[in-house]
This record gives C-alpha cells, sequence and structure tokens, in this order.
C-alpha cells in the first residue's frame, strides 16, 4: 500500500516522501500561489497545473493539496511536543546535581572517598606529603609494584598540576626514578563503582521511563495512574 509520509514543513516549504514497498521517493513543495510548485529530489520541477491529479497519480489514492497541507500542519504541531533545548538543559542540571548528591551525600560517599583519597589531598599539606613519600619510595614501590605505583604517581602529577603547580617538578622526579614519563592517569578500578553511580542518578533523574516526545505534566500524572490502576469510578 502507498503512503505518504511528512518529512519537514513551515510556512512556504513542505517536504514529503511517497512510499511504495521498499520505494520511496522524496519530493518538495513550494506553497506559491495560485498554483504551488512541486520538485523531485534532484528539485527537478514537476511540471503540472492540477496537484490533486498529479499526487493521485503518484499514491494511486485520493490524496489532495490539501490533505498535504492538513497533514504538513499536524506535522508541525507535532513537533511542539518535542524536547527542546530547555528541555535537555533541565535535564542536565538536574543529573549534575543528583551526581553531586550521590557522591558527596550518597551512600557510596566513602567508597568515593577511599578511592580518591590522592584526588581529596589538602593541597596546603602536599609538601608534607611528598617529603613523606620520599623516605617511603622504596618499600611503597616494592609494596605496589612499579605498575600499580606508577599510576598512582601520575594521578599525584595530575592533581599537583591542577592544585599546586610548584610541586610538579618533585613528582615528575618520582616518576623518572621509575624511567618513565607522566600521563594522564587511568581510573579502570572505578568502573564498578561508575556503574551504581550511573543506576543511581538515573533512577533519580528519569523515575520512570522518558516518553518518545514531551508531555504535559498532567497529561503524564494520568498515564502513571492508568498504568498503576488508579481510575475514576464511573459517574
Amino acid at each position: 500500500m502507498v503512503r505518504v509520509s511528512i518529512k519537514y514543513a513551515d510556512d512556504l516549504i513542505i517536504v514529503f516522501s511517497v512510499i511504495d514497498t521498499a520505494r520511496e521517493d522524496w519530493y518538495y513543495v513550494r506553497n506559491d500561489d495560485p498554483i504551488p510548485s512541486i520538485f523531485d529530489t534532484d528539485l527537478n520541477r514537476q511540471h503540472t497545473s492540477n496537484v490533486d491529479e498529479w499526487l493521485q497519480l503518484r499514491t494511486r489514492q485520493r490524496y489532495s493539496f490539501r490533505t498535504l497541507r492538513d497533514m504538513a500542519g499536524a506535522f508541525r504541531e507535532g513537533l511542539e511536543a518535542t524536547y527542546s533545548l530547555s528541555d535537555v538543559t533541565e535535564r542536565c542540571q538536574e543529573t549534575a546535581v543528583a551526581a553531586k548528591e550521590e557522591i558527596f551525600e550518597g551512600e557510596h560517599t566513602h567508597d568515593f572517598a577511599s578511592l580518591f583519597w590522592i584526588e581529596l589531598i589538602d593541597p596546603a599539606k602536599m609538601p608534607k606529603f611528598l617529603a613523606q613519600l620520599r623516605k617511603k619510595f622504596d618499600r611503597l614501590r616494592e609494596s605496589s609494584g612499579d605498575d600499580e605505583f606508577y599510576e598512582l604517581l601520575c594521578r599525584l602529577w595530575k592533581f599537583c598540576c591542577l592544585n599546586c603547580p610548584n610541586e610538579v617538578p618533585v613528582v615528575e622526579k618520582f616518576i623518572k626514578r621509575l624511567n618513565r614519563g607522566p600521563k594522564e592517569p587511568s581510573y579502570k578500578y572505578t568502573d564498578t563503582l561508575n556503574k551504581d553511580l550511573i543506576t543511581a542518578v538515573f533512577k533519580r533523574v528519569f523515575p520512570r521511563p522518558l516518553p518518545q516526545y514531551k508531555l504535559p505534566e498532567h497529561v503524564r500524572e494520568r498515564i502513571d495512574q492508568l498504568y498503576a490502576g488508579r481510575l475514576q469510578r464511573s459517574k
């Protein structure tokens, strides 16, 4: 069965396709007065003085230009129910706040603090910390192994770059003792905790499945009531 699908519409232009089984032909309509101009996908003008006949010939159905305009109008109304930039911005803000609260005020706060102890060092105490590290360097290297110790030093190096740049040369000397150079640290060991965080934040920001298009809050509430079986009795 042949059908028509609106792809774009504004006050002047309508873009639609005629779909016939596996074939789909796109057309462009310029709503000129008194007779609209129709172009194919390569913008070749279609020679027609009667748009209704042209549509019916292509679709083998009783389509008219009025039908096409009505469909385009419904398409534009539907676009008003799509998510806007402000909606996305609001969701991003909610996500940022929820993530912050989950990390610093939630059940995983202690886990994050344990894993990110280097990143939580007081910058004012960094010189003293590095002095202790210098004394215990060999012992810590032996107990951790070169690879793990190197990752810790790279985290320390990045922290100093951001918070106490005067100490960066000291950390770079430590890294050089491993015959390596500083690099962006990896945090693969946080994968499980990250998944837990994502799950918790997602449940807070999207307590119910997000519909494909935006609905007014009162409509969403009614839908939730229908799913939950909370219906008004018939009067």
